[in-house]
């Protein structure tokens, strides 16, 4: 699939959008196609595919290195 094919399976106009309406329109979309909500399993996983393709176009934000814990922030190994 393209992106654009991506975007009209989650309901989207354009496969330009922020990663808010992305996740916005995956949850809505999901929520109605889930089997146990009556959808089903090849609608989901058309769903779940989309986003995934989407959302890694969309998420431009640098992933943090630092992982927080109840105790307080822990630096993560690289061990």
């Amino acid at each position: 699939m393209d992106l654009q094919k991506d975007a009209q399976a989650l309901g989207l106009e354009s496969p330009v959008a922020t990663p808010a309406a992305v996740r916005a329109a995956y949850l809505r979309k999901a929520k109605a196609s889930h089997p146990d909500a009556g959808g089903t399993k090849q609608e989901f996983q058309t769903i779940q595919a989309a986003y995934e393709r989407l959302g890694t176009q969309v998420d431009t934000k640098p992933r943090s290195t630092r992982a927080t814990t109840r105790g307080g922030p822990t630096t993560l190994s690289t061990e």
